[in-house]
């Protein structure tokens, strides 16, 4: 496999990668606002930008600048290289790139903060997305300078309701387009659109139109820092406090591999969030899919039950054992009831009993097929139904009759 050099770090690449997608699977991270793995690359926050070493008898791009000497009191002239974006140059074989070596790459993301934050509100204690923005986390890494300007910022719509479910504050957009590329590109609805030029470039929805269908909250999950938040998570937990578990999604066949964020101090599921998986569902989860960590909660038990009654373990198992005690000596009358929802452990620890007790029926309860589209959403709505069908097929049993 061709590399190239980033920081003097051999970095592999396929043809035609570009530098910063090489870089991101080797878990090295340019700095970057507009670019995301599964959509196009516009290059215009200009955070990602690195410096490219020109290759052996090849002129160095070079620019002309007016840097203050600050002995002089005056502006002189000087040279400094062109800075090029990783998210849009396709990496070279033995290419020689700078990222956080480069005085000219560090200058310039602290310069494109500054202009980023020149009206941007400081009003991190009350934003959703405050532990887990870039915004936050570049000026930490890369700026870590006050505010210059003295002027009063400019002031855009807040709280606009973009549909049912996604809630826009213009005056915390950076304009990195995620949101309208996901819509135009992926859920191919091109509700979304930038007005304006400038510092009152703001994002709206076409007229006459609302942001609608079954991939809005993914315009949430790809806006870097808070502009767009959940009317469902909005105001409900500070992730500082919460916990992440690797699950996947039970709300259709399709399996989309998720993140599950709790909090442990109440044992409470707040949010599902995709997690990358290329063979299932890319970076994407469907709005259903995403509200689903609510079943956790509803209709759970949390105890042994018998006959809706809380009881121990133990007396739970002895009447199960005592309403089991009269098929011993008629398996005939045995049934029993496997779930399409269920894990395979589940599945097959049913199956398992069934067999040791001589049940002579086995059914499956699912839920009834539903839409279907051709992003991630299957007509079956049930997480399971293949492995339950498998079990039996591996068992040499005939499959269980639907219920």
């Amino acid at each position: 496999m061709p590399s190239f050099k980033l920081d003097g770090r051999e970095i592999p690449f396929e043809p035609g990668e570009s530098i910063i997608k090489a870089a991101a699977r080797q878990g090295v991270e340019i700095p970057h606002y507009c670019w995301h793995p599964g959509l196009s690359a516009p290059a215009n926050c200009r955070m990602c930008l690195v410096e490219i070493k020109p290759a052996e008898g090849q002129r160095p791009l070079m620019l002309d600048i007016l840097e203050w000497d600050a002995q002089a009191g005056q502006y002189r002239s000087t040279r400094k290289p062109k800075l090029q974006p990783s998210c849009q140059m396709q990496a070279v074989e033995g290419q020689e790139v700078l990222s956080d070596t480069s005085k000219h790459v560090l200058q310039a993301r602290q310069d494109v903060q500054e202009r980023l934050l020149l009206n941007h509100p400081v009003d991190c204690p009350i934003c959703d997305q405050a532990g887990e923005c870039k915004l936050q986390d570049y000026w930490l890494e890369h700026q870590r300078t006050q505010k210059r300007m003295r002027e009063e910022p400019v002031h855009k719509p807040k709280g606009v309701v973009f549909g049912d479910t996604i809630v826009y504050d213009a005056e915390r957009c950076v304009m990195c387009t995620r949101c309208i590329r996901f819509m135009d590109e992926v859920a191919k609805d091109p509700v979304l659109e930038m007005r304006e030029r400038g510092n009152l470039n703001e994002i709206m929805v076409a007229p006459g139109r609302k942001l609608e269908g079954n991939y809005t909250f993914m315009t949430e999950h790809v806006c870097p820092v808070g502009a767009l938040t959940t009317k469902d998570f909005r105001f409900k937990a500070r992730v500082w406090f919460l916990k992440t578990a690797k699950t996947v999604c039970q709300n259709c066949s399709t399996g989309c591999n998720a993140f599950l964020d709790y909090d442990p101090r109440n044992n409470t599921a707040y949010r599902h969030r995709p997690r990358e998986n290329l063979q299932v569902n890319q970076y994407w989860m469907c709005d259903p899919g995403m509200l689903s960590y609510k079943k956790a909660h509803e209709g759970r038990i949390v105890e042994a039950q018998v006959k809706g009654k809380a009881v121990t373990f133990v007396q739970a198992l002895e009447a199960a054992k005592g309403l089991l005690a009269g098929t011993v000596d008629a398996p005939g009358k045995l049934a029993v009831v496997l779930s399409a929802e269920y894990s395979l452990e589940d599945n097959y620890a049913l199956q398992s009993l069934g067999r040791a007790l001589g049940a002579s029926t086995f059914l499956m309860v699912k839920r009834p097929d539903g839409e279907s589209d051709d992003i991630l959403r299957s007509a079956d709505k049930n997480s399971n139904t293949n492995g339950v069908l498998e079990l039996f097929q591996r068992a040499g049993q005939a499959a269980p009759q639907n219920l």
